[in-house]
C-alpha cells in the first residue's frame, strides 16, 4: 500500500522487486521447451547455453532502446507541450529525476551506438503481443540532449521571472510564498547551513554548507549551492543545484544531487537542504539507485582500498578548491 510518506523511489523500488533485470527469464515456459529434446516446440529444442544467452543479450537490449525511448524521450518531451502537465503525475520529480540520470543515459546510447537494423523477434513473441522497430540510438542522444537544454532553460526562465516578480515589488503572491519559506526556515535554522535569498531576485537563494562536517569527507571546506524556485512555488518544488565543484556518488557532474525526501516533504525548503546536509556528513548511501556520478561510485564502492584512496584524494581536492 502506497503512502504519501514514501519517496518516489521506495515506491519505484516495490515495483521493481516484481521484475527481473534479465526479462527474457519471466517467459518460463520458453525457456524449458527451448532444452527440451523432442519438445512440442522443436524448432526450439536442443538449444546451447550460449544461443540462449544471445537472445536473452538480445532482448535486453531492445528493451532498453525503447525504454529510453518511450519511457524517458516521449515522456520528458510530452511534459513541454502545452498544458502536457496534467496529463502526468509528479511532473516537477520527473524533469528532475532526468537532470540526475541524463548522464547515465548518455552513457547506455553511447554503450551501444553500434547496435543497428531492426529487433529481433523471440519465439515468444507474437501478434498483438511483439516489441518490434529498429535500433536508432543516435536519434536517442539527439532527443536526450535537446530534453537536457529545454529542462536547464526552464530553471533559467525561473531565474528571470524571479528577477521580474522581485523588481515589481516583494508584495505579490508569489514573493510571499517564498518569504514564508525563508522565515520558517529562520525560525527552524539547520546548524552548519545557511541560506538567504539574493538582493535583486528573491526566487533565488545562495546556500552555504559550512560545518558539521568535523571528522567527515568533507570538512574543512565551504559548498554554495543555489536554490532556484519556480514562480509557482509550493505546487512546484525547487531546484537545487551546487555551484561547488563536488566529487560525490549522490552528487552529479553538473552539480545536481540526489534529493530522498518523501513526496509530502518535496516541497519543505528545510527537509532539502538538511537532506542535501546529510550527503556531507555522512558516508556514500551504498544503494545504486542513489549514485550519479558514476565515476565517484566506482571508486568507493568497486574498487578496494585503493579506490577509497583515490576517491579521498578528489575529495580533499573539491575541499581545497572551495577555499579558493
Amino acid at each position: 500500500m502506497w503512502s504519501s510518506a514514501q519517496s518516489i523511489q521506495s515506491v519505484m523500488v516495490s515495483i521493481q522487486s516484481l521484475m527481473d533485470d534479465q526479462p527474457f527469464h519471466n517467459e518460463p515456459g520458453f525457456e524449458k521447451e527451448a532444452f527440451k529434446e523432442g519438445g512440442k516446440a522443436s524448432k526450439r529444442a536442443g538449444r546451447t547455453q550460449q544461443s540462449l544467452q544471445d537472445l536473452v543479450k538480445a532482448y535486453n537490449l531492445k528493451i532498453t532502446h525503447e525504454s529510453i525511448r518511450l519511457g524517458v524521450c516521449e515522456v520528458l518531451e510530452d511534459l513541454f507541450k502545452p498544458e502536457s502537465d496534467k496529463a502526468y503525475s509528479f511532473p516537477e520529480v520527473i524533469k528532475w529525476h532526468f537532470l540526475l540520470y541524463h548522464q547515465a543515459y548518455l552513457d547506455i546510447i553511447e554503450a551501444n551506438k553500434d547496435a543497428t537494423g531492426p529487433f529481433e523477434m523471440m519465439e515468444f513473441e507474437y501478434a498483438r503481443n511483439e516489441m518490434s522497430g529498429s535500433f536508432d540510438f543516435a536519434t536517442l542522444k539527439h532527443r536526450i540532449e535537446r530534453i537536457w537544454d529545454q529542462v536547464t532553460e526552464e530553471t533559467r526562465a525561473w531565474e528571470k521571472k524571479g528577477e521580474e516578480v522581485t523588481a515589481n515589488g516583494t508584495a505579490s503572491y508569489e514573493c510571499q510564498q517564498v518569504n514564508m519559506a525563508l522565515q520558517k526556515f529562520g525560525r527552524v535554522p539547520l546548524e552548519g547551513v545557511s541560506a538567504s535569498p539574493q538582493s535583486s531576485n528573491m526566487f533565488v537563494w545562495d546556500v552555504t554548507f559550512m560545518g558539521g562536517l568535523d571528522g567527515g569527507w568533507w570538512e574543512n571546506g565551504i559548498y554554495s549551492l543555489s536554490l532556484v524556485f519556480p514562480p509557482d512555488f509550493p505546487d512546484t518544488p525547487p531546484r537545487a543545484k551546487f555551484e561547488t565543484v563536488m566529487f560525490h556518488p549522490q552528487i552529479s557532474k553538473e552539480g545536481y544531487p540526489f534529493i530522498g525526501v518523501s513526496l509530502s516533504d518535496w516541497r519543505n525548503v528545510n527537509a532539502i537542504l538538511q537532506d542535501i546536509h546529510k550527503i556531507l556528513r555522512n558516508p556514500p548511501n551504498p544503494d545504486p539507485r542513489t549514485w550519479v556520478n558514476k565515476e565517484a561510485a566506482s571508486l568507493y564502492f568497486n574498487e578496494g582500498d585503493k579506490g577509497r584512496d583515490e576517491y579521498a584524494r578528489h575529495v580533499r581536492k573539491c575541499a581545497q578548491r572551495s577555499m579558493e
